[in-house]
């Protein structure tokens, strides 16, 4: 629960931040927003994989609340995910966006098929 908890305060700090950003409309804290959005993602699957850990260790209460406890994680990341989407447009319009937020993988090296089968 304590996971819970601390994803659930810091995307209420988000919110406060994203409600600036949208107010505000200032670029330093667009790219802060999308920060805390790149660390929450990672303490959501840092939280993740600790729920895992302790259902291999047989833990009662968290195999009585896998799921419930899973989709709660996934759920505030895809809020948060929404909340820092204001930044997007401010970085944009600011020119510091990057051209895509897509990160760089082994499939992006791999030729075009021209068949398209």
């Amino acid at each position: 629960m304590a996971e819970i908890s601390h994803l659930h305060e810091r995307l209420l700090a988000n919110l406060r931040l994203g409600m600036s950003v949208f107010l505000d409309g200032h670029v330093r804290d667009a790219k802060k927003l999308l920060e805390e959005k790149a660390r929450f993602r990672d303490l959501e699957r840092e939280y993740a994989a600790s729920h895992i850990a302790r259902l291999q260790d047989n833990t009662a209460q968290s195999i009585e609340t896998s799921s419930l406890h899973l989709d709660l994680i996934s759920d505030l990341k895809r809020i948060n995910s929404h909340i820092c989407s204001i930044a997007y447009p401010i970085l944009d319009m600011a020119g510091v966006l990057s051209q895509t937020r897509i990160r760089h993988s082994k499939l992006a090296e791999l030729p075009a098929d021209e068949d398209k089968r």
